[in-house]
């Protein structure tokens, strides 16, 4: 997790100490400040304090020389590299040679005031531009506008169908909530209606009146509509007709939820998926967002230079770069069906050390390191991960429950290493349950009784210790996987020894390791260091015992 930010003033490296990592979202605006004084410097994001840092060069900057924007310079007049140069849109750019107030910071963030520096504003300055530039000018309000996107989706489905889709998606089934968003879904859907379905009812919206008949409410969160564009004879109303489709001019009309027709999705900038299972450096790597149409289906963006596309000849999700080489390709079962959940995928250009023809797992979901994907690519919490009780779907969270995971190289006729030099710690404990019987003739005992040993092993993961609410109890198989203590029991007389019982516990669920975001296999695993291991065994067995008596019987 980042907590430093890098700023470089006079050519010299100054270290910001901000309080949280920085989260930036594709086509959002985002508001800088940056406040030099006489010693400090202050990063002003979104209107308030981000991060603060010391200056040890002063404040003094040469004059006379020129102005570059969007370009990272590594000296005064240094060397310009296309590598270095600022991808995005950047506006409103000022410079003032007084320091602002945080009031007057935070209007300029809300878009209540313009923001032109008295020394240098973008806004009134005759400026030079070099390269691929595209100027236009927006109202101050649309910096602070949040406009969500409409995303296609051209398949027929139901209504629950296209619900769960777009929820799959990272996104909500579209309601729109004003005219002018209304007018802006429908232009968007204009290019599918001809495709989409031969009656008038084109694209499922995100309504309903099933719980009430007249009282319609938003599918995704159950809330009242507070906008309708219902046009006479429309709706129709009776307890078949509970969902509410887009005409062809923007009017809404009612109709059977069964019914199979396209629909649209609504998503926001910071609305996006991880696509795991490849190597990635860090987790911006693994991010895609579904932006924009190719062969009539939605095409998957990643934040860098990797795309997913449908091709319709091949009947393939493929992995390109932005070279337009293929990387992989994933053949559905069902051609509706998108590149979500895990799957295989076939690589056709070396990757991760994979060959040409190899089969790759890969995941694409909105799941976080925070919650575990089925294999649909449904996300819950780690707490509904093998507790006996179906929560995906497909039932795939109560798959793969095994709770012991081996380091490379375990082998379990070796003991695990001590801490530090020193050996291996075992706590014991011996328990008598009861004397089962004395034998005096024999001179010999029969009891029962525990012997319980516990000691730490480094080399071993625990996985779905998350509903133990005092302890995990291992299965036959994981027990055979691991290093158990072996002792011997003296005295037995006549080697008369039965185990009654035998268990392997774990004893605690601490310091729970979030996934690596490569990992499509999303579960918490707990290191055996931290994490104690107890073999319980519980005996029956016979002892030679010498008796003496002083007197006989009393």
């Amino acid at each position: 997790m980042a907590t430093e930010m890098m700023a470089y003033i006079n050519n010299l490296k100054i270290n910001i100490k901000v309080r949280e990592p920085l989260e930036l979202y594709p086509e959002m605006w985002h508001h800088f400040c940056h406040i030099l004084s006489r010693r400090d410097y202050i990063i002003y994001w979104e209107g308030e304090v981000y991060g603060t840092g010391i200056l040890t060069s002063g404040r003094g900057y040469r004059l006379n020389g020129t102005l570059v924007v969007g370009q990272e310079q590594d000296s005064l007049g240094g060397t310009f590299a296309i590598s270095q140069v600022l991808q995005g849109d950047i506006a409103q750019l000022s410079i003032w040679d007084k320091q602002l107030t945080p009031a007057e910071i935070k209007d300029m963030a809300n878009c209540l005031a313009t923001g032109r520096g008295n020394a240098f504003s973008l806004d009134t300055a005759t400026i030079n531009m070099l390269g691929n530039i595209v100027v236009s000018s927006l109202q101050i309000h649309n910096f602070c506008q949040k406009v969500s996107q409409y995303l296609v989706l051209p398949e027929r489905r139901s209504v629950t169908a296209s619900l769960q889709q777009c929820h799959l998606l990272n996104a909500s089934m579209t309601v729109p909530s004003s005219t002018q968003e209304n007018e802006r879904l429908r232009n968007t859907l204009a290019p599918f209606m001809d495709s989409c379905d031969s009656t008038p009812w084109k694209f499922w919206l995100g309504v309903t009146d099933e719980m009430q008949e007249g009282a319609w409410i938003d599918l995704n969160g159950n809330r009242s509509l507070k906008y309708e564009n219902f046009v006479s004879p429309y709706p129709y109303g009776g307890s078949s007709e509970n969902c509410a489709a887009l005409l062809p001019d923007g009017t809404w009309a009612d109709a059977k939820c069964s019914l199979k027709k396209c629909s649209s999705c609504e998503l926001h900038s910071y609305d996006y998926l991880y696509l795991r299972g490849l190597c990635f450096e860090n987790e911006h790597q693994t991010r895609f967002r579904m932006q924009g149409h190719l062969e009539g289906r939605p095409l998957f963006h990643g934040y860098y230079d990797l795309l997913i596309i449908w091709r319709n000849d091949v009947a393939q999700w493929i992995l390109v770069n932005s070279d337009n080489n293929t990387i992989a390709y994933m053949s559905p079962n069902d051609v509706t069906k998108y590149p979500l959940g895990l799957n295989n995928w076939t690589t056709q250009s070396l990757i991760c050390g994979a060959y040409i023809g190899a089969i790759l797992k890969l995941s694409l979901s909105s799941c976080t390191l925070y919650q575990f994907m089925c294999r649909t690519g449904e996300c819950i919490a780690h707490e509904q991960r093998c507790d006996l009780r179906h929560d995906c779907q497909d039932g795939s969270d109560e798959d793969e429950c095994d709770v012991v995971y081996l380091s490379e190289g375990y082998r379990n006729h070796l003991p695990p290493p001590g801490v530090g030099n020193a050996p291996l710690e075992l706590a014991l404990n011996f328990t008598l349950t009861r004397f089962a019987a004395v034998d005096i003739t024999k001179m010999s005992i029969t009891v029962e009784f525990q012997v319980s040993i516990s000691w730490l092993d480094s080399r071993i993961s625990f996985s779905h210790l998350e509903n133990a609410i005092n302890r995990a109890v291992l299965t036959m198989e994981d027990i055979d996987k691991i290093w158990l203590p072996e002792y011997r029991l003296l005295n037995l007389e006549g080697g008369k020894v039965e185990l009654l019982e035998q268990v392997v516990q774990v004893n605690s669920a601490l310091n729970p390791q979030l996934p690596d975001v490569n990992a499509v296999k999303l579960d918490l695993m707990y290191p055996g260091a931290d994490n104690e291991l107890t073999l319980y065994q519980d005996y029956l067995a016979n002892f030679a015992c010498f008796f003496e008596f002083l007197t006989y019987p009393l």
